[in-house]
């Protein structure tokens, strides 16, 4: 009988994208096994993920299958975006067991790997790992939340000169965390906190990112200091691993082709991320900044929320006439830019000499790691690396300023 992978991941198009650079490096490495891909996707995101699917599908000729799990239907009632991702995670849970008896009726599944927050754990006794897609520094985090959430009665929003002394992790005030982390009573704090009571019950964790980019981190787990009273599932640390430019959905790098962006130390990179997105005042105050500063720069603009999803009209959302009094200084790119190309670039001088400002990008570190890449961040809706109050991430920066 054929033997399987079955890989689920979070519906996010960072995450399948994620996933399927994690099903290339096991086809990889074992040959012998094929994947099958679950595809649960939101309104929103369900054109991307779509679309990578079929790059993935027509492209390549791996042994890789996608099982489109069945609709489910969110209710209006949701407040947040945080909440709608939970719900609909937690709706397909039975999807997802379907689908994997159905798949076992053909197929030896060996392994579920999964990104996804509500999963099931022990269905047809199938192995079931957890795919952490961010860093071992958010991993070693969330091992400790349970432990953190007992000791207090406290919010972290409420907890201004508390200080988190946390192994494998820099010191850090409660009240910097992400926004959904600082009420103990909001919903979303409690959707993470089962998320993080959830980790020991996988039979092992893979995180994106090795041991030499985070030691401390990396050791805190793998010794199992961060779940003090239970155990802690073996650690994998496979990589990092960043999707070819060629693979994502939108970008390319022709526009640098016809760029005339000078070679050494010159260029700020704005990159805020897929769920980086900001009101059209913010947006204008990004661009005034970078006028003021004459400095050359390439922007990824994305639409304000709840349109973040749609391309941006440039010409409605930036200043009047910035982008022809800036044409000779910057590069404007709509929603998105292949950046590790971008990175490796001769136009940007390669990577050491070019400076990246980022805003709660995912794989931050793996892009500086790929070449002493500066990287200046400050605290929006997701930081990856809890700063002090006089750090980079701890205080709210206006972008003239950082420049």
């Amino acid at each position: 009988m054929q033997e399987t992978i079955a890989l689920y991941a979070a519906p996010a198009l960072h995450h399948m994208v994620s996933m399927g650079e994690l099903g290339k490096l096991i086809l990889h490495h074992r040959p012998q096994f094929t994947l099958t891909v679950l595809v649960a996707s939101m309104p929103a995101t369900a054109s991307a993920i779509t679309s990578y699917i079929d790059r993935i599908y027509y492209e390549t000729n791996l042994p890789i299958s996608f099982f489109h799990l069945p609709p489910v239907h969110l209710p209006e009632s949701l407040q947040n975006q945080v909440d709608a991702a939970f719900e609909f995670m937690r709706l397909n849970i039975m999807g997802v067991r379907d689908a994997l008896q159905s798949i076992s009726a053909d197929c030896a599944v060996r392994a579920l790997i999964t990104s996804a927050f509500h999963v099931p754990h022990h269905f047809l006794n199938i192995p079931t790992y957890c795919y952490f897609t961010s860093c071992a520094s958010v991993l070693s985090f969330f091992l400790q939340l349970p432990a953190i959430h007992d000791q207090t009665s406290k919010s972290f929003g409420d907890s201004k000169d508390t200080l988190l002394h946390l192994p494998g992790l820099p010191t850090m005030r409660a009240s910097l965390l992400p926004e959904p982390l600082l009420d103990r009573n909001a919903s979303a704090y409690r959707h993470f906190l089962d998320f993080a009571r959830s980790l020991p019950i996988f039979h092992g964790l893979i995180a994106n990112t090795f041991n030499l980019l985070e030691p401390d981190a990396v050791k805190a787990v793998a010794d199992g200091v961060c779940v003090p009273d239970g155990m802690t599932p073996p650690l994998y640390c496979i990589g990092s691993l960043i999707a070819d430019a060629k693979d994502r959905t939108i970008g390319s790098v022709a526009s640098l082709e016809a760029s005339t962006m000078p070679p050494r130390r010159s260029v700020v990179f704005l990159c805020f991320g897929s769920r980086g997105a900001f009101a059209s005042a913010q947006v204008r105050e990004i661009a005034l900044g970078l006028e003021r500063s004459e400095q050359r720069f390439l922007w990824v603009v994305r639409n304000p929320p709840p349109s973040i999803a749609t391309k941006p009209d440039l010409d409605h959302l930036l200043p009047q006439g910035f982008l022809e009094r800036t044409r000779n200084k910057g590069l404007v790119m709509k929603t998105w830019a292949p950046q590790a190309a971008i990175l490796k670039h001769e136009s940007v001088g390669g990577i050491r000499d070019s400076l990246w400002v980022e805003l709660g990008v995912r794989s931050s570190e793996f892009w500086g790691s790929d070449g002493g890449l500066a990287i200046v961040c400050r605290a929006a809706h997701e930081c990856r690396h809890p700063c002090g109050e006089n750090e980079a991430g701890g205080a709210d920066q206006r972008v003239d300023m950082v420049i």
